[in-house]
């Protein structure tokens, strides 16, 4: 797989969890859960290629899109 198409299909990854995972309890998990994978993935890893710096990368964004974006299982603004 070549480094765009990793690319695409991380973020494709990265879209489905942000946008579509509504429980918040199960967002504010996943996203703990990813971006302290990402961190340490980081850090532990010696030599970081292409590939698995796409990936890592992915990991820490997603992880923190999740932990500190916005709650879209919430009702939509301007309704009340």
């Amino acid at each position: 797989m070549t480094d765009p198409m990793l690319f695409g299909v991380c973020m494709t990854i990265q879209y489905l969890l942000v946008f579509k995972l509504r429980p918040r309890v199960l967002r504010k998990a996943a996203g703990l859960a990813l971006s302290g994978a990402g961190v340490a993935a980081f850090f532990r890893a010696p030599i970081l290629t292409d590939a698995s710096l796409i990936v890592v990368l992915t990991l820490m964004t997603s992880g923190v899109g999740l932990l500190f974006g916005r709650d879209y299982s919430d009702r939509q603004e301007g309704q009340s």
